[in-house]
């Protein structure tokens, strides 16, 4: 990427310097997906800081399975999970 820092914050909020003050939050990572570490790597960052981190982690789930809601079989359970959180967190 033309020498892009891949440690800047906005590349990945896990590097940012304080994670104090974020909003609760709802990690969900798939077992078979590539980055599926980092995202837990992730949800430890804001947690250290002492916010709400709830993690789920899809079993047997391939990178990108929310996309299929038809094809994986664990895709409406996890968008029906982040359909809760949004709704929580709205009202």
């Amino acid at each position: 990427m033309g020498g892009a820092d891949p440690a800047q914050p906005y590349a990945s909020p896990l590097f940012a310097p304080d994670h104090h003050g974020l909003p609760r939050a709802l990690i969900q990572v798939a077992e078979h997906d590539p980055i599926r570490d980092d995202g837990l790597r992730y949800a430890e960052a804001p947690r250290s800081a002492g916010v709400p981190v709830r993690t789920t982690t899809y079993d047997g789930m391939p990178h990108g399975f929310l996309a299929f809601p038809r094809i994986c079989r664990a895709a409406p359970a996890a968008l029906a999970e982040l359909s809760a959180e949004f709704r929580s967190a709205l009202s």
